[in-house]
């Protein structure tokens, strides 16, 4: 997806920090910086810290100095049907259908930053998993592609 420009507070600024964005309006209404801090995300993406840079803006969200950094969207471990697993192939993301949030592999059923119908490429398939509704299943990692 390539790396982006945002803001983020002080303690956040970090190279492997992991933030879900979730747009937020009001506070940030009337900023000067806005666009930058926030034009460029999308809501309901997971992304990570890859470059911290120097420069700081005042910031009323962070109640504090926010901090000039790229980001962008990390490969995000999924549990996939086997027939979808195959290294490199380009995939339409649907997330398992499980009703049972005390599962040990909820988080990799339903992660945050994919959203069903997302283009995602298949970079990694790294273990099997047994699911009670739904048999075998693959963790995998996918990077999510850019819309054509």
């Amino acid at each position: 997806m390539g790396l982006k420009v945002t803001l983020l507070g002080e303690g956040q600024a970090r190279v492997g920090y992991r933030f879900l964005y979730e747009n937020v309006e009001g506070l940030c209404v009337e900023c000067n910086v806005r666009n930058v801090c926030m034009g460029n995300l999308e809501s309901g993406r997971v992304y990570e810290v890859r470059k911290v840079s120097g420069k700081r803006f005042p910031c009323v969200l962070h109640a504090g100095p926010a901090v000039l950094v790229e980001v962008e969207e990390p490969h995000v471990e999924v549990a996939i049907q086997p027939r979808l697993a195959i290294v490199d192939a380009i995939i339409t993301y649907t997330g398992v259908k499980c009703s049972n949030p005390a599962c040990e592999h909820w988080n990799k059923c339903l992660p945050k930053g994919l959203v069903e119908g997302d283009k995602c490429r298949v970079v990694e398939i790294k273990d099997s998993l047994s699911c009670p509704s739904e048999g075998l299943l693959l963790l995998v990692s996918l990077q999510r592609c850019p819309q054509a």
